[in-house]
């Protein structure tokens, strides 16, 4: 997608930010505290239950539970949650691209699903409040052992002793 109305491989720059500092700090904690709740009540009903189960299965069918319907619903509710993210995020980075894409900002969700598995909400937001920020100071951590060897040119042992 090497587009010149998108900017190349560069992607679009200078996106507009998002109003002041408050907004981009309280704005995806209570949109992720609302996701969490809507979805923690949603778990229980029909609408999920059928959502997990198979397209063929005699009892929703028996039911009268429209299985495929249901399934398209949940398809449009991840993609809003998964849209707002997005949009987010290139208002806050305030440039879009193919960048956007790269490994760094897809496996944090890999690593929080796997904190409390599929099925749980609490488990994968409790797993972003801990491991994004340890993995972003380990982040740090190697960047001040990078530039710690960079300038010490006598190296880990200090001198010629």
């Amino acid at each position: 997608m090497k587009l010149r109305a998108s900017g190349g491989t560069e992607g679009l720059s200078g996106l507009t930010s998002l109003p002041n500092v408050w907004v981009e700090v309280y704005l995806p904690l209570v949109a992720m505290l609302a996701v969490l709740f809507g979805l923690r009540r949603l778990i229980d009903t029909t609408f999920a239950r059928s959502c997990a189960a198979s397209t063929r299965t005699t009892a929703p069918c028996s039911a009268a539970v429209p299985t495929l319907l249901y399934k398209i619903q949940a398809l449009f509710v991840g993609s809003l949650v998964a849209s707002f993210a997005g949009a987010y995020m290139v208002h806050y980075i305030q440039i879009a691209g193919m960048s956007l894409f790269a490994l760094d900002y897809s496996h944090p969700a890999g690593n929080l699903r796997d904190c409390r598995g599929v099925g749980n909400f609490a488990g994968a937001v409790l797993g972003a409040c801990l491991l994004v920020p340890i993995s972003e100071f380990m982040a740090y951590l190697w960047r001040l052992a990078h530039g710690f060897l960079l300038y010490n040119t006598d190296g880990l042992r200090g001198g010629d002793s």
